[in-house]
């Protein structure tokens, strides 16, 4: 079974085709369109994965630190797992997206406080309206921020 895209075509095919192409030095033969829209995309989904990463990091911290749940365990594992996907990001893909990260940061934060609000009854001043973890604290294995765990 062949899947295509909404343009009717098997990107697979399609990306190991342009890859020849590129190959064999056949440069007038290129998509030029359709590699723009796949670097565009491709960068795109870098970005989103990021801030997935990044909010999914906070959020986890947040509720680390500001509530008291039964799945503490949960909450550990889900901030280490959103850790590594981060930093995988941000040090295999590209330094670039490390910079996009550090830029973005606030705004993933803000958006992290908000689902966590949502998520509890905890009063909103009981959550910091600025991020209150470093870049350091962040990307640190061992930062877990949890006041159960002195």
């Amino acid at each position: 079974m062949t899947v295509t895209n909404a343009h009717g075509r098997d990107d697979l095919w399609w990306a190991e085709q342009q890859i020849n192409i590129l190959e064999e030095g056949r440069y007038e033969e290129l998509d030029h369109e359709g590699l723009l829209e796949l670097l565009l995309n491709e960068i795109q989904f870098d970005k989103l994965s990021v801030e997935r990463a990044g909010r999914d990091l906070f959020a986890g911290l947040l509720r680390l630190r500001c509530l008291d749940t039964p799945q503490r365990q949960a909450q550990v594992l889900a901030v280490k797992m959103a850790r590594n996907d981060l930093k995988i990001l941000i040090t295999s893909r590209s330094t670039t997206l490390k910079c996009y990260w550090i830029q973005n940061t606030p705004a993933m934060y803000r958006f992290a406080r908000e689902i966590v609000l949502s998520e509890s009854d905890v009063p909103d001043e009981a959550i910091p309206t600025e991020c209150p973890f470093s870049v350091q604290q962040l990307l640190d294995d061992e930062f877990f921020q949890d006041p159960h765990e002195s």
